[in-house]
Protein backbone atom coordinates (compact mmCIF):
# COMPACT_ATOMS: atom_id res chain seq x y z
CA UNK A 1 0.00 0.00 0.00
CA UNK A 2 2.76 2.43 1.00
CA UNK A 3 4.76 1.59 -2.12
CA UNK A 4 1.66 2.22 -4.25
CA UNK A 5 1.20 5.66 -2.68
CA UNK A 6 4.87 6.49 -3.22
CA UNK A 7 4.60 5.35 -6.84
CA UNK A 8 1.61 7.60 -7.53
CA UNK A 9 3.33 10.43 -5.68
CA UNK A 10 6.40 10.03 -7.92
CA UNK A 11 4.43 9.73 -11.16
CA UNK A 12 2.65 13.02 -10.44
CA UNK A 13 5.64 14.79 -8.90
CA UNK A 14 5.41 17.83 -11.16
CA UNK A 15 1.69 18.29 -10.60
CA UNK A 16 2.24 17.92 -6.85
CA UNK A 17 4.98 20.56 -6.90
CA UNK A 18 2.74 23.01 -8.74
CA UNK A 19 -0.10 22.25 -6.32
CA UNK A 20 2.16 22.97 -3.33
CA UNK A 21 3.10 26.30 -4.88
CA UNK A 22 -0.54 27.23 -5.52
CA UNK A 23 -1.52 26.27 -1.97
CA UNK A 24 1.36 28.36 -0.60
CA UNK A 25 -0.08 31.39 -2.41
CA UNK A 26 -3.08 31.28 -0.07
CA UNK A 27 -0.80 32.35 2.77
CA UNK A 28 -0.69 35.76 1.09
CA UNK A 29 -4.25 36.22 2.32
CA UNK A 30 -2.97 36.28 5.90
CA UNK A 31 -2.60 39.69 7.47
CA UNK A 32 1.17 39.40 7.69
CA UNK A 33 3.93 41.76 6.50
CA UNK A 34 5.76 40.68 3.37
CA UNK A 35 9.41 39.68 3.68
CA UNK A 36 10.66 42.81 1.90
CA UNK A 37 8.62 44.97 4.32
CA UNK A 38 10.27 43.25 7.28
CA UNK A 39 13.64 43.60 5.54
CA UNK A 40 13.08 47.34 5.16
CA UNK A 41 12.45 47.69 8.89
CA UNK A 42 15.47 45.55 9.78
CA UNK A 43 17.87 47.41 7.48
CA UNK A 44 16.31 50.83 8.11
CA UNK A 45 15.80 51.48 4.40
CA UNK A 46 12.69 52.49 2.51
CA UNK A 47 10.30 49.79 1.30
CA UNK A 48 10.87 50.24 -2.48
CA UNK A 49 14.63 49.82 -2.07
CA UNK A 50 14.07 46.79 0.13
CA UNK A 51 11.85 45.32 -2.59
CA UNK A 52 14.56 45.92 -5.18
CA UNK A 53 17.22 44.27 -3.01
CA UNK A 54 15.12 41.21 -2.20
CA UNK A 55 13.87 40.76 -5.77
CA UNK A 56 17.45 40.87 -7.07
CA UNK A 57 18.42 38.16 -4.57
CA UNK A 58 15.44 36.05 -5.64
CA UNK A 59 16.34 36.50 -9.31
CA UNK A 60 19.98 35.49 -8.71
CA UNK A 61 18.94 32.39 -6.73
CA UNK A 62 16.60 31.37 -9.56
CA UNK A 63 19.41 31.77 -12.10
CA UNK A 64 21.69 29.60 -9.95
CA UNK A 65 18.93 26.99 -9.63
CA UNK A 66 18.34 27.17 -13.38
CA UNK A 67 22.01 26.59 -14.20
CA UNK A 68 22.06 23.55 -11.90
CA UNK A 69 18.89 22.19 -13.49
CA UNK A 70 20.16 22.72 -17.04
CA UNK A 71 23.40 20.92 -16.27
CA UNK A 72 21.55 18.04 -14.58
CA UNK A 73 19.11 17.67 -17.47
CA UNK A 74 21.95 17.92 -20.00
CA UNK A 75 23.58 14.86 -18.43
CA UNK A 76 20.38 12.95 -17.64
CA UNK A 77 18.47 13.69 -20.85
CA UNK A 78 14.95 15.09 -21.12
CA UNK A 79 13.61 11.72 -22.28
CA UNK A 80 14.35 10.40 -18.78
CA UNK A 81 13.65 13.57 -16.80
CA UNK A 82 10.15 14.11 -18.23
CA UNK A 83 8.83 10.55 -17.90
CA UNK A 84 6.38 9.47 -15.21
CA UNK A 85 8.20 6.23 -14.48
CA UNK A 86 11.63 5.80 -12.92
CA UNK A 87 14.05 5.25 -15.78
CA UNK A 88 16.50 2.59 -14.64
CA UNK A 89 18.07 1.91 -18.04
CA UNK A 90 21.24 3.88 -17.38
CA UNK A 91 23.11 5.26 -14.42
CA UNK A 92 24.10 8.94 -14.54
CA UNK A 93 26.92 9.88 -12.18
CA UNK A 94 28.66 12.71 -14.07
CA UNK A 95 28.21 16.48 -13.94
CA UNK A 96 26.19 17.64 -10.91
CA UNK A 97 25.27 14.00 -10.24
CA UNK A 98 28.84 13.39 -9.10
CA UNK A 99 28.26 15.82 -6.19
CA UNK A 100 24.61 15.21 -5.25
CA UNK A 101 22.21 12.38 -6.10
CA UNK A 102 19.19 14.57 -6.84
CA UNK A 103 20.30 17.86 -8.41
CA UNK A 104 16.98 18.45 -10.18
CA UNK A 105 14.97 18.21 -6.95
CA UNK A 106 17.57 20.42 -5.26
CA UNK A 107 17.28 22.97 -8.07
CA UNK A 108 13.49 23.02 -7.86
CA UNK A 109 13.60 23.45 -4.08
CA UNK A 110 15.98 26.42 -4.40
CA UNK A 111 13.93 28.06 -7.15
CA UNK A 112 10.55 27.62 -5.47
CA UNK A 113 11.75 28.57 -1.99
CA UNK A 114 13.52 31.66 -3.32
CA UNK A 115 10.37 32.69 -5.17
CA UNK A 116 8.36 32.26 -1.96
CA UNK A 117 10.49 35.00 -0.35
CA UNK A 118 8.38 37.46 -2.33
CA UNK A 119 5.53 36.58 0.05
CA UNK A 120 5.48 36.51 3.84
CA UNK A 121 7.22 34.18 6.28
CA UNK A 122 4.32 31.74 6.13
CA UNK A 123 4.54 31.61 2.33
CA UNK A 124 8.21 30.70 2.53
CA UNK A 125 7.70 28.16 5.32
CA UNK A 126 4.76 26.47 3.57
CA UNK A 127 6.57 26.15 0.26
CA UNK A 128 9.97 25.22 1.66
CA UNK A 129 8.62 22.56 4.02
CA UNK A 130 6.15 21.26 1.45
CA UNK A 131 8.82 20.99 -1.22
CA UNK A 132 11.35 19.34 1.09
CA UNK A 133 8.84 16.70 2.25
CA UNK A 134 7.54 15.99 -1.27
CA UNK A 135 11.07 15.77 -2.72
CA UNK A 136 12.10 13.39 0.07
CA UNK A 137 9.16 11.13 -0.82
CA UNK A 138 10.02 11.33 -4.55
CA UNK A 139 13.58 10.27 -3.72
CA UNK A 140 12.57 7.33 -1.54
CA UNK A 141 10.59 5.73 -4.36
CA UNK A 142 13.06 6.60 -7.13
CA UNK A 143 16.15 5.48 -5.26
CA UNK A 144 14.59 2.26 -4.01
CA UNK A 145 13.66 1.44 -7.61
CA UNK A 146 17.18 2.17 -8.84
CA UNK A 147 18.66 0.04 -6.08
CA UNK A 148 16.35 -2.79 -7.07
CA UNK A 149 17.25 -2.74 -10.77
CA UNK A 150 20.89 -1.59 -10.68
CA UNK A 151 22.05 -3.40 -7.57
CA UNK A 152 25.58 -3.01 -6.24
CA UNK A 153 26.66 -0.44 -8.82
CA UNK A 154 24.04 2.04 -7.69
CA UNK A 155 24.51 1.03 -4.04
CA UNK A 156 28.13 2.20 -4.16
CA UNK A 157 27.02 5.53 -5.64
CA UNK A 158 24.14 5.76 -3.13
CA UNK A 159 26.53 5.25 -0.21
CA UNK A 160 29.12 7.77 -1.40
CA UNK A 161 27.03 10.68 -2.78
CA UNK A 162 24.62 12.74 -0.61
CA UNK A 163 20.92 12.94 -1.42
CA UNK A 164 20.40 16.74 -1.23
CA UNK A 165 23.43 18.52 0.23
CA UNK A 166 26.25 18.53 -2.36
CA UNK A 167 29.67 17.37 -1.25
CA UNK A 168 32.85 19.26 -2.17
CA UNK A 169 34.56 16.50 -4.16
CA UNK A 170 33.15 14.39 -7.02
CA UNK A 171 32.21 10.75 -7.04
CA UNK A 172 35.35 8.80 -7.85
CA UNK A 173 33.99 7.15 -11.01
CA UNK A 174 33.26 10.38 -12.89
CA UNK A 175 36.12 9.81 -15.31
CA UNK A 176 33.82 7.68 -17.45
CA UNK A 177 32.56 9.32 -20.65
CA UNK A 178 29.09 10.79 -20.19
CA UNK A 179 26.43 11.99 -22.59
CA UNK A 180 25.51 15.65 -22.25
CA UNK A 181 23.37 17.97 -24.35
CA UNK A 182 23.09 21.49 -22.96
CA UNK A 183 20.65 22.56 -25.66
CA UNK A 184 18.30 19.80 -24.53
CA UNK A 185 18.97 20.76 -20.92
CA UNK A 186 18.05 24.40 -21.51
CA UNK A 187 14.98 23.52 -23.55
CA UNK A 188 13.59 21.41 -20.73
CA UNK A 189 14.78 23.45 -17.74
CA UNK A 190 14.13 27.07 -18.68
CA UNK A 191 11.46 27.99 -16.18
CA UNK A 192 13.76 29.37 -13.38
CA UNK A 193 15.24 31.86 -15.88
CA UNK A 194 11.75 33.12 -16.73
CA UNK A 195 11.01 33.57 -13.03
CA UNK A 196 14.32 35.41 -12.65
CA UNK A 197 13.37 37.74 -15.53
CA UNK A 198 10.12 38.58 -13.74
CA UNK A 199 11.93 39.45 -10.54
CA UNK A 200 14.56 41.50 -12.37
CA UNK A 201 11.72 43.47 -13.94
CA UNK A 202 10.08 43.85 -10.53
CA UNK A 203 13.37 45.00 -8.99
CA UNK A 204 13.90 47.64 -11.68
CA UNK A 205 10.33 48.96 -11.68
CA UNK A 206 9.71 48.34 -7.96
CA UNK A 207 6.35 46.99 -9.02
CA UNK A 208 4.93 43.55 -8.14
CA UNK A 209 2.80 43.52 -11.28
CA UNK A 210 5.80 42.86 -13.53
CA UNK A 211 6.84 39.88 -11.42
CA UNK A 212 3.52 38.22 -12.21
CA UNK A 213 3.20 39.36 -15.83
CA UNK A 214 6.70 38.25 -16.83
CA UNK A 215 7.58 35.65 -14.21
CA UNK A 216 4.52 33.43 -14.73
CA UNK A 217 5.03 32.92 -18.46
CA UNK A 218 7.92 30.43 -18.22
CA UNK A 219 6.43 28.12 -15.53
CA UNK A 220 3.14 27.91 -17.45
CA UNK A 221 4.94 27.27 -20.76
CA UNK A 222 7.20 24.65 -19.14
CA UNK A 223 4.21 22.84 -17.64
CA UNK A 224 2.55 22.73 -21.08
CA UNK A 225 5.74 21.28 -22.57
CA UNK A 226 5.99 18.76 -19.76
CA UNK A 227 2.41 17.57 -20.24
CA UNK A 228 2.99 17.27 -23.99
CA UNK A 229 6.11 15.13 -23.52
CA UNK A 230 4.29 12.76 -21.20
Amino acid sequence: MINRVLKINFEYRVEISYLIFIMALFTLMLNEPLVYERLAASLAINTPNSMTLLFLIIAILNIMAGLLRVSACAHLGSDIMMKKEVQAKKMVIAGPYSYVRNPIYLSDTIAMSATALAGNYYTFAALFIGKIISSFLFCIYEEETLLKYMGTEYRDYYDRVPRFIPKFYPYYKTAIISYKNYKDGLKNSFYPFGIAAGFFAGAITQNFMYVFLIGMIAPIAWFALYRKKR
